[in-house]
C-alpha cells in the first residue's frame, strides 16, 4: 500500500503522524513522519533498556515492547523510503535518509534478536542497541526534514517572518510551525539523553583506568575517553544550536496560537505558582535550587536560561526558580508552574520585557517534555473533559 501526503488521506485522518505538516513539501512530510515513528520505537526500546530485571517477567515484557517497537520501525522505514523517492536531487538530505534506514534496519535486527534469546543480559543488550539505533534514526530523519521543502527558518526572511506568518490562515500556519517545533523538541531530548550516557561511559572508563596498571590497556582507555569527550562536545554544540532554533520557533508559534486571545484578560489559575517581585528572591548561582520532580499531568514552565555551568546568573524577584543540570558543562534555568499555555506565555512576555530577552515556554505532560502544540491539544481535551 502506498501512502501519499496529497491532501488528507483516510489513513492520515486516523494517524496523527502521517499527515500534511507542510503544503507542497511531500518529501519533508515523509521525513518528519519517519522521525516520529522512529521516536515512538525509541520509546519502547528505552523501556527494554531501563526496566532491566533478572526474571521472566522482564523477558515477557521486553518481547511485547520489541513487538510494538518493530511495528513503528517498519512504519518509519516505509516513510523513509517515500521521503527518498520524493527527495529529488538533495544529496545531503538523501544521505541522511539512507543513514536513517541503516539505523532502522540495525534497530530491527537487534529487536529480532530479543525473540531468540532467553538470557536476561542479552535481552538488555539488544534492547540498548536498538534504543541507540532508533535514537540516531530520529536525529537523522529530523535533520533530513530540515533540508527538504519549505523551511520557516529561512535566515534571509527572519526579520519579516512574524508579519508574514500572521497573514497566513491559522490552521496551515500552526501546522507548519508545529512540525519545526516538534523537530527541535525531539532533537533536544535525544541530545540530552545521549550526553548523559556519554558522561557515564567516560566516568566508568576513567575509573577503570585508575585500577588498570597495564600501559596498553590504559592507553586504549584514554583514547576511548577522548573519543567520548569529542562526541559529547559536538553534541553540546548541536544542542546549543537546537535551543536557539527552538526559541525562535516557540516565539512565532505563541503569536500564531494566541493571535485571537486578549492577553489582558488572561488570569492565573488556582494551581499557578509564579511571582515577579518575591522579597529576598536573589536567584543567583548559589541560591537557585535544583528542580524537584515535576508533578504529573500537564505543566508549563518558562525557560529563562541555558548557560555554561560557570556563567554567573541572576534573576531577581522571580519565584519559583530552579535549575536542571543538562551535563557537566551546561545548566538550564526555569521559573513558574502554569496550567495553561496562555498564562505561561503572559509570564514569558513579562520576563522578556524585564529580565531575560529570550525566555520561552516549555511544556511537559506526565513529566515528559513535549512540544507546545501537542500540549495545547492536551489542554483543550482536558478543558472539554472537565467542562471548563
Amino acid at each position: 500500500m502506498v501512502l501519499f501526503f496529497c491532501g488528507i488521506s483516510a489513513i492520515a485522518q486516523i494517524d496523527g503522524v502521517e499527515r500534511d505538516y507542510f503544503s507542497d513539501a511531500i518529501a519533508k512530510n515523509y521525513a518528519i513522519a519517519a522521525a516520529r515513528y522512529a521516536e515512538k520505537a525509541h520509546f519502547y526500546t528505552r523501556d527494554i533498556h531501563q526496566d532491566y530485571q533478572r526474571n521472566r517477567t522482564y523477558l515477557v515484557k521486553s518481547r511485547h515492547n520489541a513487538d510494538t517497537a518493530r511495528f513503528y520501525v517498519k512504519k518509519a522505514l516505509l516513510m523513509a523510503n517515500q521521503a527518498i523517492e520524493h527527495a529529488d536531487t538533495n544529496k545531503k538530505a538523501l544521505g541522511l535518509l539512507y543513514t536513517t534506514k541503516n539505523y532502522l534496519n540495525e534497530a530491527n535486527a537487534n529487536l529480532m534478536a530479543i525473540y531468540k534469546t532467553t538470557r536476561y543480559d542479552d535481552t538488555h543488550y539488544y534492547g540498548e542497541q536498538a534504543m541507540y539505533a532508533n535514537g540516531y534514526a530520529v536525529v537523522d530523519a529530523y535533520h533530513a526534514s530540515l533540508l527538504l521543502g519549505d523551511n520557516l527558518l529561512d535566515t534571509n526572511k527572519r526579520d519579516l517572518i512574524v508579519e508574514d506568518l500572521l497573514d497566513i490562515p491559522l490552521p496551515e500556519n500552526a501546522t507548519r510551525l508545529e512540525a519545526d517545533e516538534a523537530t527541535f523538541t525531539g532533537l533536544i531530548n535525544l541530545y540530552e539523553e545521549r550526553i548523559v550516557v556519554l558522561e557515564q561511559e567516560a566516568a566508568a572508563l576513567e575509573k577503570d583506568m585508575g585500577s588498570n596498571t597495564a600501559s596498553d590497556a590504559a592507553d586504549l582507555m584514554k583514547e576511548q575517553v577522548a573519543r567520548l569527550e569529542e562526541e559529547k562536545a559536538l553534541l553540546e554544540e548541536k544542542l546549543l544550536q537546537a535551543n536557539e532554533q527552538l526559541k525562535t520557533i516557540s516565539e512565532l508559534l505563541s503569536q500564531v496560537l494566541l493571535k485571537d486571545v486578549d492577553m489582558d484578560k488572561v488570569k492565573p489559575s488556582r494551581e499557578t505558582q509564579f511571582e515577579t517581585n518575591k522579597r529576598g528572591a536573589v536567584n543567583d548561582n548559589n541560591s537557585i535550587p535544583f528542580a524537584e520532580e515535576l508533578p504529573g499531568g500537564l505543566i508549563y514552565r518558562v525557560q529563562i536560561g541555558y548557560y555554561p555551568a560557570s556563567k554567573k546568573v541572576k534573576f531577581p524577584g522571580l519565584h519559583p526558580v530552579s535549575k536542571v543540570k543538562v551535563s557537566r558543562g551546561y545548566i538550564r534555568y526555569f521559573t513558574g508552574y502554569f496550567k495553561t499555555y496562555a498564562e505561561a506565555t503572559k509570564a514569558k512576555t513579562y520576563i522578556r520585557q524585564n529580565i531575560v530577552k529570550d525566555a520561552f515556554v516549555v511544556s511537559y505532560f506526565e513529566r515528559k517534555k513535549i512540544s507546545s502544540s501537542e500540549a495545547m491539544r492536551i489542554e483543550h481535551a482536558l478543558q472539554i473533559g472537565t467542562g471548563e
